[in-house]
């Protein structure tokens, strides 16, 4: 076995040698708590996995939430010198080739960390800094290493992740996961449509709302008009979708969290939404809703200051500020309280399917330090697990807005990704040590869970192009989202993913004429999908790109998608391939 060692440096000075053991061809290595919890941060970082340019090799490093796949940088000569942050990574390893083996480095994840990798004067280092001063210290520091043969690339690297993971039991491969729940099944057949139906101007004028001030709800689409819009999805003939309610709480989208009841008047009240829910499913559709755990607005009737997550210094942690006001953030054991309360409660109202709670997949876990609920990483992540079990016992399954790893295992349907996609060429990826974006996430996790690949495929068919060639090339369930532009122009974008990060194209229904546009665009994306929903209960094997912009996705059973991603048409196979679609080999 090669030899690698570990050490951490901290801001004292001090450099500690990490322990290390091995079994079953892993090598572990460990700080313990007593090493570094005095310190502001520690940097862990291993001398053999140095580089310096010219040198054969690389380093692939994921990205976060905003980031478009993971990095692929290579050990070339650069002009300059330059470093690489990735703030907040959606999945705790990274890779590095070298001429004798590929080593992946997986990071347990009961800290939050960034990840760094730099090249100065010709030599490249990766390292992950975590700030032990921002965050309770309980745990040791542990990280495992795969050593992979030789010439391993990111697609090895995938699979040697994803082996790991089944072989801990920490994932399920979906086909089981169908064969086990009818609402996970049903769900991989068919497309999501999303409605939000209300809510108040975001970003907003009141941040400390009482009744007495709070802003208007806009009202998009009544409870009636889901029915209307359920209706004509029949009548177009469309076999299966599942519709979710977004904003239909009180006072609408991010209107009142934790306070969830009543549905609101202004879309036509609690009779109103058992009314839709009934007809929808009467109709062979399904019918869930969207909830919000981890956001508590001070207008809510249960507000309580003591639910809230503090800082080491006491202060109270905030999460933005959005329609209901500035939004707190819940600790993970206020969240598991409150799910208590409310996941019966939406039940009873008839809901059943992949129920949406917001962000809990997407974000890093909250780590809280009241002495009352504290709170670590590992906690936390433990909590959050719960929660999405809990709501899958409850409803049938959990979907939220994203993936990271440690979210997975419990996770039915990721609505995005990421904020940006690979694969689209009008999200080009600017820094300069970047030799290459790959879909990492897509590449370990497909045939575990459902996902839409991105904010930018959601609403493919209205998009067309690039938007539904990547959509098919990542085998990604499609999102349809009614009303997904909610946020009111400002000078300056509101927040840094973009005012409407799923796009400028949307859907709504308004009207007659504005509901058959939506229910065109949901039967479009059904007809395309059923060419090729089936490749989700098949790991994927391999993902190239070649010359002209051509992409294409191998899965284990020998299927392949290409798509064509150039300004040109491209040939595989011996067949064509025009811009901006894609092709199906059996």
């Amino acid at each position: 076995m090669n030899k690698l060692t570990f050490f951490a440096g901290s801001d004292n000075g001090d450099v500690i040698c990490l322990q290390s053991e091995s079994s079953d061809g892993v090598m572990n290595f460990s700080l313990s708590v007593s090493e570094f919890s005095e310190r502001e941060y520690v940097e862990i970082y291993s001398p053999e996995l140095e580089a310096v340019s010219g040198e054969e090799g690389f380093y692939i490093l994921p990205g976060d939430e905003k980031a478009s796949g993971s990095a692929l940088v290579r050990f070339c000569a650069r002009s300059e010198n330059d470093m690489l942050i990735i703030d907040n990574p959606t999945l705790n390893f990274y890779a590095v080739g070298k001429a004798d083996a590929t080593y992946v480095v997986m990071m347990k994840y009961n800290y939050l960390y960034t990840l760094r990798a730099s090249c100065q004067d010709g030599k490249y280092r990766v390292f992950t800094k975590i700030k032990t001063s921002i965050q309770p210290t309980t745990d040791s520091i542990e990280l495992n290493v795969l050593i992979l043969p030789q010439g391993a690339d990111y697609n090895a690297v995938a699979k040697a992740v994803r082996n790991y993971c089944l072989d801990r039991g920490e994932i399920r491969p979906l086909a089981l996961k169908c064969a086990e729940r009818e609402e996970l099944e049903y769900a991989r057949k068919y497309p999501l449509v999303r409605i939000r139906m209300g809510w108040k101007p975001v970003p907003p004028d009141v941040l400390h709302q009482t009744e007495e001030n709070e802003p208007d709800m806009h009202v998009a689409c009544t409870f009636a008009r889901v029915r209307e819009l359920a209706d004509a999805m029949k009548a177009r003939g469309i076999e299966g979708a599942e519709i979710s309610l977004v904003g239909w709480n009180v006072r609408g989208h991010d209107g009142r969290w934790p306070q969830m009841l009543p549905p609101d008047e202004a879309l036509g009240g609690e009779a109103e939404l058992r009314k839709t829910v009934k007809h929808v499913q009467s109709l062979g559709y399904r019918i869930t809703c969207h909830t919000n755990s981890g956001d508590h607005y001070e207008i809510a009737d249960s507000f309580d200051f003591s639910d809230i997550a503090k800082a080491r210094d006491g202060s109270l942690k905030t999460t933005g500020k959005w329609a209901g006001g500035l939004a707190y953030a819940a600790c993970p054991d206020a969240q598991i309280k409150y799910a208590k309360r409310d996941l019966p409660v939406i039940r009873e109202l008839g809901f059943r399917g992949l129920h949406y709670i917001d962000c809990v997949s997407l974000v890093r876990p909250t780590v809280c330090f009241d002495p009352a609920h504290p709170s670590g990483v590992s906690a936390s992540i433990e909590k959050l697990c719960s929660l999405m079990r809990m709501t899958r016992e409850a409803l049938g399954g959990f979907s939220s807005e994203g993936i990271r790893d440690f979210s997975v295992g419990e996770l039915d349907f990721s609505l995005y990704n990421s904020f940006r996609s690979p694969m689209l060429s009008f999200y080009p990826e600017s820094h300069p040590m970047i030799d290459g974006i790959v879909p990492m996430i897509e590449l370990i996790y497909h045939g575990i869970t459902l996902y839409n690949p991105s904010s930018a495929t959601v609403n493919a068919p209205v998009k067309g192009g690039e938007a539904t060639s990547a959509l098919a090339l990542l085998c990604g369930r499609p999102a349809l989202y009614l009303y997904s532009k909610f946020i009111t122009k400002k000078e300056k974008p509101f927040i840094s993913i973009g005012d409407n990060w799923m796009g400028e194209e949307d859907l709504g229904c308004d009207d007659a004429e504005d509901i058959e546009r939506s229910v065109s665009a949901i039967a479009s994306a059904l007809a395309e999908y059923e060419l090729y929903r089936d490749r989700q209960l098949v790991f994927m094997d391999s993902y190239r790109c070649y010359d002209g912009g051509l992409k294409v996705v191998k899965y284990e059973d020998g299927v392949e998608i290409a798509a064509n991603h150039g300004e040109e048409t491209v040939e595989y196979r011996g067949q064509q391939i025009l811009p901006a679609s894609f092709k199906i080999y059996t």
